[in-house]
């Protein structure tokens, strides 16, 4: 299985940056390695029973989205959105909800809802390659588990709920069984369009290079043009000032 790294915490080989152990645990706590690590641990299972007909992409923010998906699975069998959770204790799926069983020894829906992210994430995927014209079938949404200390029970799932053991047994049952939708050719044109989601756009990257609407180099020169007024004025003034006191 081939795979490609989106985390803004990776390379594209997936080594850790060096300004990730600041940045990472900001945006995904103190067990921000055991998250990363989880998410690890999935991708090495996959890769196991996958071949390089798939493309596993990692960390990709969907368009609309403010967060990522963990994994995009593009294959001739076609696409899945994955999402890892690495949580402990006890957890009920009804329908679209992610519950939690808590102190007053009831399930309460909680936040995040990972139920909700993984469908938002598949459907922006195809949403986005429908508009790139890709003939996509679905984007089929599930959740990886990959603790063994967490519990999930579910009543009518909206999405699959996938064992930290299961693995196996979701690839063989749910992706390499299913008939092929894509050529390789198509396969790869899929993928490329999902990976130019990880380049950075050209319009925010101008935004992320302006200060007041201005480009770097336009500042340079008013700062410049300050500088000389700045000479100017305080020519003026040193004249003034000396005519003053020396007089006529």
């Amino acid at each position: 299985m081939q795979i490609v790294h989106c985390s803004k915490f990776r390379d594209r080989e997936g080594n850790l940056l060096p300004e990730a152990r600041k940045e990472a645990p900001k945006a995904l706590g103190p067990d921000w390695k055991a998250i990363m690590e989880a998410q690890d641990f999935v991708a090495q299972g996959l890769a196991q029973y996958l071949d390089d007909a798939y493309v596993l992409l990692r960390n990709v923010t969907p368009p609309g989205l403010t967060h990522d998906a963990d994994f995009i699975i593009v294959g001739p069998t076609g696409l899945w959105a994955l999402e890892v959770a690495y949580l402990k204790g006890l957890f009920k799926v009804d329908g679209v909800n992610w519950m939690s069983f808590t102190n007053k020894l009831e399930f309460e829906t909680v936040e995040p809802n990972l139920v909700g992210h993984v469908r938002e994430n598949a459907q922006a995927i195809f949403d986005f390659l429908r508009e790139k014209k890709f003939s996509v079938p679905w984007v089929n949404p599930a959740i990886m588990l990959a603790n063994s200390q967490i519990d999930v029970r579910t009543e009518e799932a909206a999405v699959a709920i996938i064992r930290p053991d299961g693995i196996e047994q979701y690839v063989a049952e749910n992706i390499l069984p299913v008939e092929p939708v894509f050529n390789p050719d198509e396969t790869i044109n899929v993928a490329e369009a999902i990976i130019a989601l990880c380049e950075p756009d050209e319009e925010e990257a101008k935004k992320t290079n302006r200060f007041l609407g201005l480009t770097r180099p336009q500042l340079v020169v008013l700062a410049i043009m300050a500088l000389i007024d700045i000479c100017v004025l305080g020519g003026f003034a040193f004249l003034v000032a000396r005519d003053t006191l020396l007089g006529p």
